[in-house]
């Protein structure tokens, strides 16, 4: 368990804490570019997890259904479940 725990952490700090890369394969600069890595991975990590929150709390869309059909057509019932995470 603590074993699976420390090496999720790290594919984390690994996916989430890379600086972005353009289609050049040229790293894009950003606050943290000038920490060094081993400070710059977390903060990146820990921002974008922020990001990630926020998005979940904030949809981008105020309409999450859409509108029902008309006769002579037939729409299922839809149900939303919102979770939260944090």
């Amino acid at each position: 368990m603590t074993v699976c725990s420390v090496i999720m952490s790290g594919q984390i700090l690994f996916i989430w804490g890379a600086p972005i890369i353009d289609k050049d394969g040229q790293e894009i600069p950003d606050e943290f570019s000038i920490l060094p890595s081993w400070q710059a991975y977390p903060r990146r990590a820990w921002k974008e997890m922020h990001f990630f929150k926020q998005m979940i709390q904030e949809p981008s869309s105020q309409k999450l259904l859409p509108d029902p059909l008309k006769e002579p057509w037939y729409q299922v019932r839809t149900d939303v479940e919102l979770f939260k995470f944090f």
